[in-house]
């Protein structure tokens, strides 16, 4: 299973070329977690991730990062509905404005 996840996680970075690092977040990911630092070197998740064979060098430079916050998507969803709040607001104002 784990396996399965970081070979579609490395097809992401692959096409992606994100040599900034993949972020990882979530439930699932807070799991990952544990199980990485239990089995370091023998961690399913690596060997899924590194298993391509011409382009693990290109991997090797694409970090894997697995943040905390399980709601780090309920955090972006609030700051994007604050955001769209203010543009309403904002529009609202300028057509009530424009009418006087």
């Amino acid at each position: 299973m784990l396996e399965l996840y970081a070979d579609e996680i490395s097809n992401i970075a692959i096409r992606n070329l994100a040599y900034g690092g993949i972020f990882l977040f979530g439930s699932l990911s807070k799991a990952l977690k544990k199980v990485i630092k239990r089995k370091k070197e023998d961690c399913p998740f690596m060997k899924g991730y590194y298993n391509k064979n011409f382009l693990k060098k290109t991997l090797e430079q694409i970090p894997v990062y697995i943040l905390d916050n399980v709601d780090l998507g309920l955090h972006g969803a609030l700051i994007k509905g604050k955001e769209l709040i203010r543009k309403y607001y904002w529009l609202k104002l300028n057509f009530i404005n424009n009418l006087i």
